[in-house]
C-alpha cells in the first residue's frame, strides 16, 4: 500500500508538470471522469464523461441576455454554444455528436429554456436551450423528474402561467425524439444506482463508479432498496418547482460529486410553502464528506444551509451563474466561514457578472479565474484536478490548471 501511494504521488507530479506546459486541456482518456461546467452565462449546463466514455448532459438552460452577460458572445444562442462545446470535447468518445443521457433536474427555464426567447421549430416544438441542443446533438435517453410531464404536479395550469416553454417546447420535443429519433424517455427513479450507468464498459467500473438517485418530487430514498419517504407535510400544490428537483451523487473511487438542482433549505417570503428545508434530510442521508459540490439553487439565499455544508464539507464548490445575483452574499459567507466546517475548500465561478454586486471582499474568496470549469478525476478515482478554460475567446485555452489533489 505504501509503495502504491509512492507510485501514485510520482504519477501525479508528472501529470502536473506536463500539464503546466499545456495550452489546452488534454483529451479525455478511458479511466478519466470529467465534469465540465459550461459557462454560457445564461443557464445551467454540465457535460459529464464517465470513465468508460458514457456521457451525460445535465440541464441546458437559456434565459436570454437580460439576466447576465452572454459567453463567449451573442453570435450564437446558448443551446448552440452548448452543442458546439459537446462536439469539441467529444473527440475520442464512442459517439461524437451523441449524448447517452440528457438529465433535467427540474422544470425551470434556466435549466431547459424559456418561452420568451424561443423561436419556432420545424418539428412542432419551440427552440431554446435543450431543444436547441437537440437540433445538433442526439440524445439516446432523456431522464427527468416526471417523464416529460406525465406527473400531475405541477399542474398544466401552473405550467401555462409560469413555464409555458415546457408545454410548447420541451414536452413536444421529447415526444418527437421518442417517436422519430429512437430516444428513450424515463422518469427519474429515486433510490436507483443503475439508471445512469456506464454503457460501454460496465464490467471495469461496476465496483468503483456509481450514480445514486437520492431524491425528487419531494420524496427521498430511505437507503433501502428503492423505498422512499416524503420530505414535506404541506399541500404539494403550494410548493415551488425548485423543491421537486432531482438530486444525484456521483462516486468514483474516493471522489464524489453532488448535484441537487435548485433544491432549497428554508422558507422564502415569495413562496407559500414554509417547510422548504429539503437539504437537511438529503445531508442526513448522504451523511459524509463530498469532494465536489454544485450548490443548490445557484447559491441563492435559501440554499446551502450550515448543517448541509457541515455534513458534506465539500473540498471544491463550483458556482454556475445565470443571473447577476448568483450567488447570494449570505450564502457565500457560509461557504467560506471556517465555523461552518473547518476543512480547506476552494471556490470557482463561471462568470464575473456578480463581481461588482458582491464587492471585492467577498469576490476574493473565489479562485482568481472564471470560465468553463472542468474537474478531471484520474483513473480509479484516487486523484483529481481542476481546470478553468477561457469562455470568452471560444478556443477553450487553459486559464488555470490546479494542482493534482490526491484522495
Amino acid at each position: 500500500m505504501v509503495m502504491l501511494r509512492i507510485i501514485l504521488s510520482a504519477v501525479c507530479i508528472l501529470l502536473s508538470l506536463n500539464l503546466g506546459a499545456q495550452e489546452f486541456l488534454p483529451k479525455w482518456e478511458k479511466g478519466m471522469f470529467d465534469i465540465h461546467f459550461i459557462a454560457t452565462g445564461r443557464g445551467d449546463a454540465s457535460f459529464i464523461i464517465m470513465p468508460d466514455g458514457t456521457t451525460i448532459l445535465a440541464d441546458a438552460g437559456d434565459v436570454g441576455t437580460g439576466w447576465h452577460v452572454p459567453q463567449p458572445n451573442d453570435s450564437l444562442r446558448p443551446g448552440e454554444w452548448i452543442a458546439k462545446y459537446i462536439h469539441d470535447f467529444s473527440e475520442g468518445l464512442p459517439h461524437r455528436d451523441t449524448v447517452d443521457y440528457f438529465y433535467l433536474t427540474h422544470y425551470h427555464g434556466d435549466h431547459a429554456g424559456t418561452m420568451g426567447i424561443s423561436k419556432p421549430g420545424s418539428h412542432g416544438y419551440r427552440i431554446a436551450g435543450v431543444t436547441e441542443v437537440g437540433e445538433k446533438i442526439h440524445f439516446n435517453k432523456i431522464v427527468d423528474r416526471a417523464c416529460c410531464g406525465q406527473l400531475p404536479i405541477p399542474s398544466e395550469e401552473y405550467m401555462q402561467k409560469r413555464e409555458k416553454f415546457f408545454l410548447e417546447g420541451y414536452f413536444p420535443f421529447c415526444k418527437y425524439q421518442r417517436d422519430s429519433c429512437g430516444t428513450v424517455l424515463e422518469a427519474f427513479r429515486i433510490g436507483s444506482r443503475k439508471q445512469f450507468s456506464p454503457q460501454y464498459d460496465k464490467r471495469s467500473y461496476r465496483k468503483n463508479f456509481e450514480v445514486w438517485n437520492i431524491a425528487a418530487n419531494g420524496y427521498i430514498h430511505t437507503g433501502k432498496g428503492l423505498k422512499t419517504k416524503r420530505m414535506y407535510d404541506e399541500d404539494p400544490e403550494i410548493f415551488d418547482e425548485n423543491m421537486f428537483s432531482c438530486v444525484v451523487l456521483f462516486t468514483y473511487g474516493k471522489f464524489s460529486y453532488y448535484n441537487g438542482g435548485d433544491l432549497g433549505s428554508g422558507p422564502w417570503e415569495s413562496f407559500k410553502a414554509q417547510h422548504r428545508d429539503f437539504e437537511t434530510p438529503v445531508a442526513d442521508l448522504i451523511g459524509r464528506h463530498v469532494t465536489l459540490l454544485n450548490p443548490d439553487h445557484h447559491g441563492w439565499k435559501e440554499s446551502s444551509n450550515g448543517y448541509f455544508l457541515k455534513k458534506l464539507s465539500p473540498e471544491v464548490i463550483v458556482e454556475m451563474c445565470s443571473n447577476r445575483t448568483h450567488p447570494y452574499s449570505r450564502t457565500l459567507d457560509r461557504w467560506v466561514d471556517p465555523i461552518t466546517y473547518n476543512t480547506p475548500r476552494k471556490l470557482y465561478i463561471t462568470t464575473e457578472g456578480s463581481r461588482e454586486r458582491l464587492g471585492e471582499e467577498l469576490w476574493k474568496h473565489f479562485e482568481p479565474w472564471y470560465g468553463h470549469v472542468v474537474v478531471r478525476v484520474y483513473d480509479g478515482g484516487t486523484a483529481y484536478q481542476v481546470f478553468v478554460l477561457d469562455a470568452k475567446s471560444g478556443d477553450y485555452h487553459i486559464l488555470h490548471a490546479g494542482e493534482v489533489v490526491e484522495l
